[in-house]
Order: C-alpha cells, then sequence, then structure tokens
C-alpha cells in the first residue's frame, strides 16, 4: 500500500470504529429504565420503546413481550406493563410505528422491531408473547402466528381478530380482555373464544369492567402473571417457594371471581391450575373439595355453554367481520333461549353482553364501502335490536321465586355490569330476601363505591 492509500485507509477505519462504537452504545440501554424510542440499526425511520428489568445482562436469557397499539404509541404499551415486567424480569418493547392503516406499513414497523430486538438483546426463544390493543391486538395475533419461533402466548385488548383465528391447534395461548360494559368488540372476543377452543388451541376470556380500551395496569400484570406462572409450572418441578407464590395469588385470584357473573371463565383457569400444580400444594387438596361443592352448577354451566357455542354466535360473511342479517336474527333468537333456559350462568351473561354490545359494532359499518342494500339491512337490525333486552331484574325475580338465590344475585350483577341496574334498583323491597347474602351485599357496596 502506498503512502498516497493513507488518508483513505484512516477514514475508513476510523468509521468502521465509529460505526462499531455507535453499536455498542445503543446496546447499553439501562436495566430498570424505559427507552422511550430506540432506533432499529437497519432502518432508523423505525423505532420502539423498550424497557429491560432490573438486573438484565447477556449472560442469560430473558421472556420478551412484544407490544402493538392503533396508534404507534410504544411507550404506552410498555408503561402498561413496566411494573410487571420489573417483577418477573420481562423484556417489554412497543412499536412506535405499527398503527392502524395499510398492512404494508404493519408488516414493516413489525418486522424492523423482530430483527432488530433479536439482535440486540438476550431472548429467550421458549418465551415470546404479545400483546396489543384494537387493531393493535389483531396485528399481535398475526405477528404470533407468522414467525418460524413458536409464541407461547397473546394477549389481546378489545379486539377478536377474527382473521386470525388459528385454524388449528397450536401450543400459544390467547387470553382476550374485552370491555364488558361498552366495548363494540365485545362480540368479536366472544366468538374468538369459542371458535379457537374449538381446535384445541388454549384460550382464556377476561372480561373488564369498561369500554374499548386497553386493561388497567393491573390487569396486565395478572396477565403476565398468569404467563410466568404456566412457564414455571412447565420448568419447575418439584415447586419452588417463587412458583408456590404464585400459584397461592393465582387460586386466590380466581377463587374470588367464582362469586361473580363469569364464573366458568375463573373455573376453567382454576380447572388449568389444577391440572398442572405439584400434588403437594395446598392449592390440590383445595381444588378437589371445591369441585365437589360446585359439581351441581357446573353442569348447568356445561350445558349453557354447549348452547352458546352451537348457536348464539352469528357468522361473519361481510369483510370477514360483519355477519349476515340471517345469521344475526338466528344468533338472537338464541341468546334470548340461553338467557330463559340458564339464567345466571358465564354463557348467559356473554350472549347478552353480545347482544346488547354488538349494535355498537354493527354502526361502525357505516363507515365502510359495503352496498347501499347491506346497509338498509343493518339499520332494520339495529332499530330492532336496540328495542329488545334482557331484563335482569325480571330474571332475578323468577330465581328469587324458585329459591335460586345466588342465581338472582349473579342476574343483578349482570346488569350491573352492562349498566343496566342500577344502585337504586339494588335497594327495592324485592331484593330483601338476598341481604343476608356476602355476594348481594358485595355488589351492592361495589356499586355505591363505583357511583
Amino acid at each position: 500500500m502506498t503512502i498516497r492509500h493513507l488518508p483513505l485507509l484512516i477514514s475508513m477505519t476510523a468509521t468502521a470504529l465509529l460505526h462499531a462504537a455507535g453499536i455498542s452504545a445503543a446496546q447499553s440501554f439501562k436495566p430498570g429504565k424505559l427507552h422511550p424510542a430506540v432506533s432499529c440499526a437497519a432502518d432508523p425511520s423505525q423505532s420502539y420503546a423498550l424497557y429491560l428489568p432490573p438486573g438484565y445482562n447477556k449472560d442469560r436469557q430473558w421472556p420478551i413481550l412484544y407490544g402493538f397499539s392503533p396508534g404507534a404509541n410504544g411507550r404506552h404499551v410498555v408503561e402498561l406493563h413496566r411494573e410487571a415486567a420489573k417483577r418477573f424480569g420481562w423484556i417489554v418493547v412497543g412499536s412506535n410505528n405499527s398503527r392502524n392503516g395499510p398492512f404494508e406499513v404493519i408488516k414493516r414497523a413489525a418486522d424492523a422491531m423482530w430483527k432488530d430486538t433479536r439482535k440486540r438483546l438476550s431472548i429467550d426463544n421458549k418465551r415470546l408473547y404479545a400483546t396489543g390493543f384494537s387493531g393493535g391486538g389483531s396485528v399481535s395475533s398475526w405477528f404470533a402466528q407468522n414467525h418460524s419461533l413458536p409464541f407461547a402466548g397473546v394477549f389481546m385488548h378489545a379486539r377478536g381478530a377474527i382473521g386470525g383465528i388459528p385454524r388449528k391447534k397450536t401450543s400459544t395461548f390467547f387470553m382476550l380482555l374485552p370491555g364488558i360494559t361498552s366495548d363494540f368488540n365485545f362480540d368479536e372476543s366472544v366468538r374468538f373464544l369459542c371458535l379457537t377452543r374449538r381446535t384445541g388451541t388454549r384460550a382464556h376470556l377476561d372480561a373488564q369492567r369498561g369500554g374499548h380500551d386497553w386493561a388497567p395496569k393491573s390487569s396486565c400484570h395478572a396477565m403476565l402473571r398468569y404467563a410466568e406462572l404456566m412457564a414455571r409450572l412447565d420448568a419447575t418441578s418439584p415447586p419452588d417457594r417463587k412458583l408456590a407464590k404464585l400459584v397461592d395469588e393465582e387460586a386466590a385470584m380466581l377463587e374470588d371471581r367464582l362469586k361473580g357473573p363469569l364464573f366458568l371463565c375463573a373455573w376453567e383457569r382454576l380447572e388449568e391450575l389444577a391440572a398442572r400444580v405439584h400434588k403437594k400444594h395446598k392449592f390440590s387438596s383445595r381444588f378437589s373439595k371445591l369441585a365437589k361443592k360446585m359439581k351441581r352448577r357446573l353442569e348447568s354451566e356445561s350445558l349453557a355453554w354447549a348452547d352458546l357455542d352451537e348457536g348464539c354466535l352469528f357468522d361473519a360473511k361481510i369483510k370477514e367481520r360483519y355477519p349476515s342479517i340471517e345469521s344475526l336474527n338466528s344468533a338472537d333468537r338464541s341468546r334470548r333461549k340461553l338467557a330463559n333456559d340458564y339464567p345466571g350462568t358465564t354463557a348467559t351473561h356473554l350472549a347478552i353482553a353480545s347482544q346488547v354490545l354488538a349494535p355498537r359494532s354493527l354502526e361502525r359499518v357505516n363507515s365502510n364501502a359495503v352496498q347501499p342494500e347491506v346497509h338498509q339491512a343493518y339499520a332494520a337490525y339495529l332499530a330492532k335490536v336496540k328495542s329488545m333486552s334482557v331484563d335482569f331484574v325480571d330474571q332475578a325475580k323468577k330465581l328469587i321465586k324458585n329459591k335460586q338465590l345466588h342465581q338472582a344475585v349473579v342476574a343483578l350483577h349482570h346488569g350491573v355490569l352492562l349498566e343496566t341496574v342500577s344502585s337504586a334498583t339494588l335497594k327495592k323491597k324485592t331484593f330483601r330476601k338476598l341481604a343476608k347474602l356476602p355476594s348481594f351485599r358485595r355488589l351492592k357496596k361495589a356499586l355505591s363505591t363505583q357511583n
């Protein structure tokens, strides 16, 4: 090499060193701190929010949660899960580019975040998870099902992603978190739950009080705890203290939910836990006693669920989302029959909530380019459905007359969640026979606190 080549060599060496230093600095993210905008090395126009748990280092591999929001707000995704990630030792990332919009934009953002995190972070390939809200929920389902590496779980907030239902059994579990009060995607979530379970894939519904929004931080914490618990049950034998604590927390939460309107949703998760927990754990014997105590109620719940699964969910025939009028009418007839045959059951509550909230979803069809006759058909259907509703107070009265006091409280709880039963209603003399029930007192207290 001649002397005249030295400046070029020095320049190239300096550039390479600076580039290497830049990459090194970019990889030195401070654990325990939220980094709102990490630029992707291969595509700087793409970025994501990042949280590394305290103690993070490259000597071990860490579980990771990939998050998507409909408005490209990665920071909010990370903030929602930050406390749980700190406790359980998870990496959390949220795309700052993926948003409701053209699929090309979503795919580019998701691919960029995936490739960048794979290069920079020490990730446990057996502990991959995805989450998202609304349109981001659809992205999380698509994202998890379109990688060569299997994802352990998906948490979908206020979205059922009808086009993304697994067509065959998968090892990925799905957790659905719709708003049971006013989420226009509630019916979508119930359909996703039923159709996914038919494949043999694990799916649970954890309905939240409220509307179309992310579940609160407490629910996000519970979701990560569930995932952590399932992973530890797979890996730990015999159980250690950390695992035993997780089992106790999960069991306590679910046993409390048995007193509410979504009994079967809680029971099935308790069943799953009992099937996997070590027989020496105290929960194992407690569950056996519970199963005997709940035997009669479980029979009714199972029959009601079979009816829900068979006839109460309308099929989607228009753009994979909006159903035919025929299927809507058929579903409504099934819902009313279910409410009459199995009052106070989980299936009845989900069916009624779907009926109440479906019109809010269908009203959105007006923003879509569909044929005029479809608009007209939906307008007629909506007018009819809005005039129909299940009277929870009337249901409770019938149950009291039949001496089914606990189920009467559950029916009233349904009405409270859907905001059709008020605090004043519960004070009526009609319900004085329920006054001594702890569940009724809790319901009255909860309602007065909310008001």
